[in-house]
């Protein structure tokens, strides 16, 4: 499955707001009447200030990046193209749940639980354009024993008793993952969803009053007669082609929770059980079935884009925390010995290819060092053993280390730089680029041509 790279959308209608300028505004090079805020991009502080949610990428590099800035060990996402990829690469206890985006006008039949199973973390999605953020939370919550970071855990912990509709409301309103996730907001992202509000409140109010005048005409009828009027049924509006190929992109969680698959969709009341597994059975064969049928609906029925990606254990994450485990630990040993006797290292043939500190090519530095801690087992050899068995000791230390293949490391170092470079990429608002690009253009008289051709293909569709 090609993934639909695009900017995943989750308004109801999933329409763009249209442009208020036209081909005219820059011709003449008219561009004074045009606020700041239109014409450069969103700055930091814009974004950390905006209360809404912008649209995201369905791209795996981007997720990776958000996962590593709220805190979240050893986790990551990926995209795959059929299950068979994922069980030849994975072992199911290491998939923790897979994430279906898909254009999102499909009815949805599923049998939904009458209330949240208490053991199942699930927010509602509340807010437009979170749904990245929302079905990725509803993942990571129910993976026991994975280090989420100590805002994303007190958050969990906070959040455990509520209900999904007061904790999605929670979410909505936590800053420090809406900051991670607006940090990719552009100007236009902003504009076109404060729009898209505006209408959807102007729309609500205008319905309000409607109902309101209804209500008081079949007052004033039943005063005059005694009867009131039935109301006709409205038709649902069919979607036209346009609104189709305008259909909002849309992500849902598929997990194992216990020996139980679940859906979880921040659309949704509540989550829905699509089946059991026993003890040792690949949870992803259970779902094999599932996903085929939703494929076919979507791709062959309704024509629709989808994409699957997994978030998975991430073993290079782990075997870069043993590594700087055994860092720490040697260091350890290294200042103890140093007390006892100071003159330990005039017995040891040191290694040069001992790490003992930052190593940038394994994703190492001093910040992340200092977050890691002793095991207490091996802090109580450090304490209490003697001289020579603390330097007996620190020698299987190092053999450990060696132990330790670094080159997984070093390819998981690079491919985290290359998401890093391509979020800093996704992050920068070129705005105030393009807008004084087209603005030394029209100066320059270049773009006079280019809207007479427009206006003339126009009157010529037009004829």
């Amino acid at each position: 499955m090609s993934p639909p790279r695009k900017r995943v959308k989750t308004s109801e209608d999933g329409s763009s707001s249209p442009s208020r300028s036209g081909p005219d505004t820059l011709v003449n090079g008219s561009v004074g009447k045009y606020s700041k805020s239109i014409t450069h991009g969103a700055t930091a502080q814009d974004k950390a200030t905006w209360q809404g949610f912008c649209d995201i990428e369905s791209e795996p590099a981007l997720l990776n990046v958000m996962l590593r800035e709220w805190g979240v060990r050893s986790a990551r996402v990926r995209e795959i193209f059929s299950l068979d990829d994922l069980g030849a690469e994975y072992s199911p206890k290491h998939v923790f749940g897979l994430v279906f985006c898909y254009q999102y006008f499909e009815p949805d039949y599923g049998m939904h639980e009458k209330s949240c199973p208490e053991h199942i973390w699930f927010a509602n999605q509340l807010s437009t354009s979170s749904c990245a953020t929302v079905t990725m939370l509803n993942i990571l919550n129910n993976v026991p024993g994975l280090v989420l970071g100590e805002n994303l855990q007190s958050f969990k912990d906070f959040t455990r008793t509520f209900e999904p509709f007061p904790r999605g409301e929670a979410l909505a309103e936590f800053e420090f993952v809406k900051r991670i996730h607006n940090s990719f907001a552009t100007r236009s992202d902003m504009m076109n969803f404060d729009l898209q509000m505006k209408g959807s409140f102007d729309t609500a109010m205008k319905a309000k009053a409607q109902q309101a005048r209804r209500e008081a005409q079949q007052a004033k009828q039943k005063a005059r007669t005694g009867k009131t009027s039935t109301p006709r049924k409205k038709k649902k509006r069919k979607a036209d082609d346009e609104s189709d190929a305008e259909a909002a992109f849309h992500y849902q969680a598929f997990l194992p929770i216990g020996n139980e698959l679940w859906k979880l969709d921040g659309m949704d009341y509540y989550p829905e059980k699509l089946g059991t597994f026993e003890e040792g059975q690949d949870w992803t064969e259970v779902f094999r079935p599932l996903l085929e049928e939703r494929i076919l609906l979507l791709s062959e029925q309704y024509g629709a884009e989808v994409n699957l990606m997994c978030l998975h254990k991430d073993e290079a994450a782990e075997l870069r925390e043993h590594l700087a485990q055994n860092i720490v630990s040697i260091r350890a040993a290294d200042a103890r010995l140093d007390t006892l006797q100071p003159d330990w290292r005039n017995f040891l043939e040191e290694d040069p290819g001992l790490i003992v500190g930052p190593n940038t090519d394994l994703g190492i530095d001093e910040d992340y060092l200092a977050k890691i801690k002793v095991p207490l087992p091996v802090q109580h050899r450090i304490d209490e053993d003697s001289p020579t068995m603390l330097i007996d000791f620190r020698t299987r230390l190092v053999d450990k280390q060696k132990a330790i293949d670094q080159s997984v490391l070093q390819v998981a170092t690079a491919d985290e730089r290359q998401e890093s470079e391509h979020a800093r990429d996704s992050r920068s608002d070129y705005r105030s680029f393009h807008y004084q690009y087209l603005v030394e253009l029209a100066n320059a008289g270049c773009l006079r041509d280019v809207a007479e051709d427009v206006r003339a293909a126009k009157e010529a569709k037009g004829k």
